[in-house]
Formats: structure tokens, C-alpha cells, sequence
């Protein structure tokens, strides 16, 4: 499976989100050291009301131009990005965004349920499991419908916080609109990513990710993208060998024509 082992990772975050704490500069020399040939810093792209400012994209994309100029040529492809949370909702705001910033690679996230971060307990409080994960992909499946992205991020989060409360996925009542999603993803050419930095949380959802990953590639998908989310440098590639294993078990390897990665 040659697409294994190509070392990308499109999903990165730098000093410019308000989450993260590591200057492009560090990522990139890790990300070298790790032996990877091009990465994207997608920070976050978010207008719910918690959430404290926008980047200065200004600033920004001159960082973006002095990485290119001096990691270029060590051979590794830095990318421009931006991970838009809930962007089904803030379409006008991306509008904008856009008539004034142009993104080599475009994140879809979602990260607010019921207008609660999806990390949080308070997400199960109200409703019962099923319907909490079921309009957890019902969101997802509204994104994909209705936005422009490259990448849906993390479409299995969710589970990292409702397992921790004990709250397991029950097929027979959230697999159709699971399958509903994933065959959205591939008939609009949505990279699908495995997202990597919380795969060895405990308890783990890897049989259930096995299980989306089968019925992903029954569907036809094919372009699954291993990213880390990496908030600082000692996230970057966490738990990849882990997410390669998955991909095994399931007989898919990572996309190796993912568009971005031919951008110049």
C-alpha cells in the first residue's frame, strides 16, 4: 500500500488559532524531522460567540510565505488552510472570508451541538444517546450538502466523549444516516479524514471506526486523509501508526491525489 506511506498532514494548527501555542516555524521543522512531504495549517475559522476572534490572516499569510521560502527546499510543501467550525451555519460568513482570502486546503468541522462545544458533557445532558449521535451525523451530513470543503475533519469525534460516559453507538438506530453521510462524502469528492490524536483514548472506538471505515470503502470511498489536529508540536503524527493499522484491517490506504498536494 504505497499511499501509507506518504507523510502529509493536512490538518495543523498554529499559534494563529487561540488553541494552540506552537509558532509555524516549530511545526514544520517537526514535521520534517518526521520525514513529511507537505502539511496545511488549517486554523480555525470560527464565528459562534464563544469563540474569541478570527487570525490575522494578514500576518498570517506572510508566515505562510516565509515558511514556503525556507522549508520549500528541504522538501517540504507548506500549505495555506482554514477549518471551518460549523460552517453550514456561518455561510455568510465564509463568503466574506473568501472575497478577501484565498485557502489551499477548506476543513469542515463540526464543533458546536445544540450550541455546545461537541468535547463537553453537556452535549448528552439533554437528549438520549441515540439522538444525540444521530443528530451529531445529521450536522455532518448538512455540511456536505451545503458547503464547499476539501476535507470533512474528525467525522467521528463525538465518540470520544460519549464513550467516556458510556454511551455506545447502537447500529440499528444511527447506522442509516451514517451511511447517509459517508455516501454524501464520497459523491461530492470530500476527503474523509482519520483523525489521529485521540485515537488511543481509552475506551476506544476502534471497532466502530473499523466498522464506518468497511461501509466508507463499500460505498467506493477512497480518499481517507491521516491527520493529527496537532495543537503544538508534540501532536504532530500521534497515533498514526495506530490509524495505518485501522486503514489495514479495512484494506484502504491514504489518498495519495488529494488536490491540494499539487498546489504551488
Amino acid at each position: 500500500m504505497n499511499g501509507i506511506t506518504t507523510q502529509t498532514d493536512f490538518h495543523m494548527h498554529s499559534h494563529f488559532s487561540p488553541d494552540a501555542q506552537c509558532h509555524m516555524f516549530e511545526m514544520c521543522e517537526q514535521a520534517i524531522a518526521l520525514g513529511y512531504t507537505a502539511v496545511a495549517f488549517t486554523d480555525h475559522a470560527e464565528w459562534h460567540p464563544t469563540w474569541p476572534t478570527l487570525p490575522d490572516y494578514e500576518l498570517y499569510f506572510q508566515q505562510i510565505t516565509d515558511a514556503r521560502i525556507q522549508f520549500e527546499p528541504q522538501g517540504l510543501a507548506v500549505l495555506t488552510g482554514v477549518e471551518y467550525g460549523n460552517p453550514h451555519q456561518y455561510q455568510d460568513e465564509i463568503d466574506l472570508l473568501l472575497t478577501h482570502y484565498e485557502f489551499d486546503v477548506q476543513i469542515g468541522s463540526l464543533h458546536w451541538l445544540y450550541d455546545m462545544n461537541i468535547h463537553e458533557k453537556q452535549c448528552f445532558k439533554f437528549h438520549h444517546p441515540d439522538i444525540v449521535y444521530r443528530h451529531y451525523f445529521s450536522e455532518l451530513l448538512a455540511i456536505v450538502d451545503q458547503c464547499e470543503i476539501d476535507v470533512l475533519a474528525h467525522f467521528d469525534r463525538i465518540f470520544w466523549r460519549g464513550y467516556k460516559q458510556g454511551y455506545f453507538f447502537d447500529e440499528r438506530k444511527v447506522g442509516s444516516v451514517v451511511r447517509e453521510l459517508l455516501t454524501a462524502v464520497i459523491e461530492k469528492q470530500i476527503a474523509l479524514e482519520l483523525n489521529t490524536r485521540l485515537l488511543s483514548d481509552a475506551p476506544h472506538w476502534h471497532d466502530l471506526l473499523i466498522m464506518f471505515l468497511s461501509w466508507y470503502k463499500e460505498l467506493g470511498g477512497n480518499q481517507v486523509l491521516l491527520n493529527a489536529d496537532a495543537h503544538s508540536i508534540q501532536q504532530i503524527g500521534v497515533n498514526r501508526q495506530l490509524a495505518i493499522s485501522l486503514l489495514n484491517q479495512v484494506g484502504l490506504e491514504t489518498a495519495v491525489d488529494f488536490r491540494p498536494m499539487i498546489v504551488k
